[in-house]
C-alpha cells in the first residue's frame, strides 16, 4: 500500500505551509528595512528643523539692525539686476552736459555723476538710480559689488549697490583716493596732523579694519586683490637729494599689522598699482614698468622705458597698456602693451594722438578724434569705426563690445 497517493498527501500540505510561511517571512524583511529607514529620515528632519529655527534666531539676535524693509527691497532689486549683461541692448543713454562729468562701469551697466547728480543705468540702458548730489570735482571707484562716488578734495563719499545708496562716509580731512575691491572692501585715503597721508581700510560691512600711515609720503595709488588676501599701497616722497622722487610699495595682508614687504623702486613718478590674474602686482612709473610677487612681496622683474612722457595708460588685470607723447611737437604716441606676466607683447606708433586707451584681455582699445580703434595685439590686427563725436572715456564690456562716454551721452558700439 505504501504507492497509495493519499497516504502522502498530508506530508505534502506541511511542506508546501512551511514554505508559504518561509515565503511571507522573506517578504517582510525589505517592508521592515525601509521603515526603519524612514524612521531615521524623519528623526533627521526634526533635528534639520530644530538647527534651521536656531540658526534664524540667531541671526535675527546679532543682525537686527540689518534686517529691515529697505535692506530686503535692496537686496531683491540687487539680485535682479545683477542677472543683467552688457550684450542685451547697444543703445545710447543721454545725459546732462557737464564739464565735471564722470562716467565708470558699474555690473554691467554704467554709474555717472556730475557737478549736480549722479544716475546708474543698467546693462539695456535703464536708468536704476538717480539722485541730486552737489560735488566739486567728483570721482568713481567701481567693482563688481560697490561703486563709490567721492569728492575730490572734499570729505564725503558714498556707497551705491545697483539701486541704492547703501553707506555715506565723511572723512575730517580732505580726500585724494578711493578704490574698491570685488570683494566690496574699500580703501580711502586721505591725511591727518601728523601724516601726509593716512589709508583707512574698510571691510565690505564698511567696517574700519586697518589704518596704514605715512609721515613723509604721499598715496597715489591703492590696490586689493580679487580674493581680498592682499593691499598694495603706491607711495613717493621727495629724495634726499635734487629735485628726483622716491618711489616705493607696501604690501599688507587686510586686517593684519605685519607688513608683508616694503621696498623702493625707482625715482619716477608713480602712476598706476593693480594686481594681475598671474598672480602679481605691477607698478607703472614714469621710469620703468615693476612686477612683485603678491605672496611674498619679492621683486621679480621691471621693463625700463626710453621716454618719460606718459600720456595715457590703462593698468588692470589683464596687464598694463602706455602710451607715450612725442617729445618733438608731432601729435604721434608711442603704445606699448604689457601682458598678464609683465612681458611685452606689443610696440606700435599711433598718430593723431589718443583721447583715451584701454586694455582689456588680448585687445587694446583706442579712441581718437573720429575714430575708434580694436587692436589685437598678438596678431596686430585692426578694426577701426568712425564716431561723429569726441569720446573721452571707453568702457569695454567684452573684446566686441564697448561704451564711448562723450559730453552728452553714452554710446554702445559694437566692433
Amino acid at each position: 500500500m505504501s504507492n497509495d497517493p493519499l497516504k502522502n498527501q498530508p506530508h505534502k500540505d506541511e511542506t508546501e505551509a512551511s514554505l508559504w510561511s518561509r515565503l511571507k517571512s522573506d517578504d517582510n524583511k525589505p517592508k521592515k528595512y525601509f521603515e526603519v529607514l524612514s524612521d531615521k529620515y524623519l528623526k533627521a528632519s526634526h533635528i534639520l528643523y530644530i538647527a534651521l529655527a536656531v540658526c534664524f534666531l540667531v541671526t535675527l539676535i546679532f543682525n537686527s539692525k540689518l534686517l529691515t524693509y529697505n535692506n530686503f527691497t535692496y537686496l531683491i532689486k540687487d539680485l535682479n539686476s545683477a542677472a543683467s549683461i552688457a550684450s542685451e541692448n547697444y543703445n545710447s543713454i543721454s545725459y546732462v552736459n557737464d564739464e565735471l562729468r564722470v562716467v565708470s562701469d558699474f555690473r554691467g551697466g554704467i554709474i555717472t555723476a556730475s557737478s549736480t547728480d549722479m544716475a546708474i543705468y543698467s546693462a539695456s540702458g535703464r536708468k536704476t538710480l538717480y539722485l541730486s548730489e552737489n560735488f566739486v570735482s567728483p570721482q568713481i571707484a567701481s567693482s563688481k559689488k560697490y561703486a563709490i562716488i567721492y569728492d575730490l578734495g572734499g570729505n564725503n563719499y558714498s556707497v551705491y549697490n545697483s539701486f541704492a545708496r547703501v553707506h555715506h562716509g565723511k572723512t575730517q580731512y580732505p580726500i585724494s583716493l578711493v578704490t574698491v575691491a570685488d570683494n566690496g572692501w574699500f580703501a580711502v585715503v586721505s591725511r591727518d596732523n601728523d601724516h601726509t597721508s593716512v589709508v583707512y581700510l574698510y571691510d565690505d560691512d564698511f567696517n574700519l579694519k586697518n589704518k596704514y600711515s605715512f609721515a613723509s609720503k604721499y598715496v597715489f595709488g591703492v590696490s586689493i586683490n580679487k580674493r581680498g588676501n592682499r593691499i598694495a599701497i603706491l607711495s613717493t616722497e621727495a629724495a634726499a637729494s635734487g629735485d628726483r622722487f622716491s618711489t616705493s610699495v607696501m604690501l599688507c595682508k587686510p586686517g593684519e599689522t605685519d607688513k608683508i614687504s616694503d621696498m623702493e623702486l625707482d625715482s619716477g613718478i608713480p602712476y598706476g598699482i593693480s594686481f594681475i590674474e598671474s598672480g602679481n602686482l605691477q607698478i607703472l612709473t614714469s621710469e620703468a614698468l615693476h612686477i612683485i610677487n603678491e605672496t611674498n612681496g619679492k621683486y621679480e622683474k621691471s621693463y625700463k622705458f626710453n621716454s618719460k612722457n606718459i600720456s595715457r595708460f590703462d593698468i588692470n588685470q589683464f596687464g598694463c597698456a602706455v602710451a607715450f607723447a612725442s617729445s618733438d611737437g608731432i601729435i604721434n604716441n608711442s603704445v606699448l602693451v604689457f601682458d598678464k606676466n609683465g612681458k611685452l607683447i606689443y610696440d606700435v606708433i599711433e598718430t593723431n594722438g589718443i583721447l583715451d586707451l584701454k586694455l582689456y584681455d588680448d585687445y587694446i582699445f583706442i579712441s581718437q578724434s573720429d575714430t575708434v580703434t580694436k587692436i589685437n595685439t598678438r596678431s596686430g590686427s585692426r578694426t577701426q569705426k568712425n564716431i561723429f563725436e569726441k569720446a573721452f572715456d571707453i568702457i569695454v564690456y567684452n573684446d566686441n563690445n564697448i561704451l564711448l562716454c562723450c559730453q552728452t551721452k553714452a554710446k554702445y558700439i559694437n566692433i
